[in-house]
């Protein structure tokens, strides 16, 4: 029983400003990707031709353009609260 309990212990993570920091670049690459999305999107939808990821295209062709771009947005706005929220854990 005594081992279980080390083990639980070894596994949580106290809360770093590294990362933090890395998670909230990880939202920008998000927001980033989103933004190329709607613009390369915008342009597909104008009759320009544009070269582009096959899963993008596969969830354009699914979704639509304003949900893919919206589901990117918001998993970018979770990931960056997460970042900002251990930001502020660890500098307490």
């Amino acid at each position: 029983m005594e081992e279980n309990n080390n083990v639980s212990e070894e596994l949580h993570e106290e809360p770093s400003m590294m990362g933090g920091l890395k998670s909230i670049g990880f939202a920008l690459v998000m927001f980033a990707i989103a933004y190329y999305f709607y613009y390369t999107m915008t342009n597909y939808e104008n009759g320009e031709a544009v070269r582009m990821n096959r899963i993008l295209l596969l969830a354009y062709g699914i979704l639509g353009k304003n949900i893919t771009v919206g589901i990117l947005s918001l998993i970018g706005l979770v990931i960056g609260y997460g970042g900002v929220n251990e930001i502020m854990q660890s500098q307490k």
